[in-house]
């Protein structure tokens, strides 16, 4: 009688651990899907953000100081993609002089094409700072500099941005050239 139990218990389990991995189940941290690496995963893991592979600069602006105010972006997860395309939306029409968009941290991440994907975007300050936790267990290659968020601070004369060297979320001057890690949603 306790074979009978053993053996639908075991295709239970290979079954389950096949969907996981064919393509069409839970995704998990540390997977390599959709054009980079996943950081995040929701609670049921059909959701989550993935960030590139690589950053996509070393040293770059933030944008214009006019870009912005202190309710003109959100800080949590969720919030990178509206925040990048506020920026973008801002940066273009606040400038007579139009800078062009990949010479700035908002406009490089959504003009960045990893894995033939075009939905890229500035993580948010709470997705940045969720990619820096990883970077603790070393993934993704995360260099021992800032990196900028999308997130403007309380006061919209600043931006915030992770320390990678020691974690600490810092106001910064949006004229600073930084790191940029674009990350994408699933």
């Amino acid at each position: 009688m306790k074979k009978l139990l053993i053996i639908p218990m075991l295709f239970v389990c290979f079954m389950g651990m096949g969907q996981a991995t064919a393509g069409g189940g839970k995704h998990f941290i540390g997977e390599k899907f959709g054009g980079g690496i996943v950081f995040h995963v929701t609670e049921d893991g059909l959701h989550g953000l993935i960030a590139a592979t690589s950053d996509q600069s070393k040293g770059i602006i933030w944008g214009g100081t006019e870009v912005g105010d202190k309710d003109s972006t959100g800080t949590s997860i969720g919030t990178g993609l509206s925040n990048t395309n506020y920026i973008i939306k801002e940066q273009d029409s606040a400038n007579a002089n139009v800078i062009d968009p990949p010479s700035y941290a908002a406009g490089l991440a959504r003009s960045y094409e990893g894995g033939g994907y075009s939905d890229w975007y500035l993580p948010s300050k709470d997705e940045l700072a969720k990619l820096y936790a990883l970077k603790l267990l070393r993934f993704g290659g995360l260099a021992n500099f800032s990196y900028w968020s999308s997130s403007i601070t309380v006061d919209g004369h600043g931006v915030w941005g992770q320390r990678f060297d020691n974690g600490e979320l810092t106001e910064y001057a949006k004229h600073n050239t930084f790191y940029v890690r674009a990350i994408r949603s699933f």
